[in-house]
């Protein structure tokens, strides 16, 4: 797809992390289908109101967020090309949410599901957050190397690569906007190398009977000894699909793939517990009345604490 740099004025600017026809599976019944689909809301902090309802378009979303800027232009291949993975999936959500189809049919299926989970992973604003936190960390480090000397020798894997600081300082000097233009550079190899990560692990579906799963502007959790990164041991991922479903991914590759296998509204209650606890979350996201939930949640942590 050609990059191409667009006039400002003349495209949609709201960008959603969390995409629309996603969250309408999560949306209160009666406005399913409606031109504005709502869903209930819950901010964790920081506000006097923390629950609401509101439709779909507002959540989870901000302006230009996967737009590249320069000056008084924009390039939007990037949102265009993540609409693309979006629209495919839309197309398959509905019988992954209600049907019973036998996905392990056919490996484009994980292809296209491992796809779309590494293009939420990368997607959300924390990762350009931890984007310059890292390049902060790297500028400090290396403005204590450059003190000792203009190039330095650095062994990796048994071979020795000089680094030179002739373009240090177009790096270390970088603003905002020309370091969110870089963190978009490297999104789609970001996206790829996790989607090939996770088409290596078990899939699996876990179901109840009562639409009792919520989701969240962070929704795909990844449970190991560290919370983060989909390689450790014994990580297990966690992502909603509908208030009924959730897919369950693992590293138990020798067990049978793509299996449905019921759980009951206590379990569910507790996929919901672990979203809610969720260190990046900022918003939860249900169908269903916000105290409901929140009651359902607190009796997991009476359980959990006897």
């Amino acid at each position: 797809m050609r990059n191409v740099a667009i006039n400002m004025n003349n495209i949609p600017r709201r960008h959603h992390w969390v995409p629309q026809f996603y969250l309408e599976y999560f949306a209160v019944p009666d406005s399913i289908g409606t031109k504005s689909p709502e869903i209930w809301c819950f901010q964790r902090s920081g506000t006097d109101k923390p629950e609401f309802k509101t439709g779909i378009r507002a959540v989870a979303a901000k302006n230009d967020l996967y737009s590249k800027i320069f000056g008084d232009s924009k390039d939007t291949t990037l949102e265009s090309e993540f609409s693309e993975v979006e629209g495919l999936m839309s197309q398959i959500w509905e019988t992954l949410a209600y049907g019973n189809f036998d996905f392990s049919k056919s490996d484009a299926y994980k292809k296209g599901f491992s796809l779309f989970l590494g293009l939420m992973l990368v997607r959300h604003p924390i990762q350009f957050s931890d984007w310059e936190k890292l390049h902060k960390r790297i500028v400090n480090i290396l403005d204590e190397v450059k003190k000792e000397s203009d190039k330095v020798t650095l062994e990796i894997s048994g071979t020795e690569l000089e680094l030179d600081f002739k373009e240090y300082d177009s790096y270390r000097n970088q603003n905002s906007t020309e370091l969110k233009n870089s963190f978009l550079d490297s999104a789609k190899e970001n996206i790829m190398r996790l989607a090939e990560q996770l088409l290596k692990k078990r899939w699996s579906i876990v179901h109840c009977d009562k639409p009792s799963l919520i989701t969240s502007d962070s929704p795909i959790l990844i449970l190991n000894d560290k919370n983060k990164g989909i390689n450790r041991p014994d990580t297990k991922i966690i992502f909603p699909i509908s208030p009924y479903r959730a897919f369950i991914i693992d590293d138990l590759i020798d067990k049978p793939h793509w299996q449905y296998y019921p759980i009951s509204e206590s379990n569910a209650h507790e996929l919901n517990y672990l979203q809610w606890v969720s260190s990046d979350i900022k918003f939860m996201f249900s169908p269903r009345s916000i105290p409901d939930v929140l009651t359902e949640i607190l009796k997991v942590v009476d359980r959990n604490s006897v």
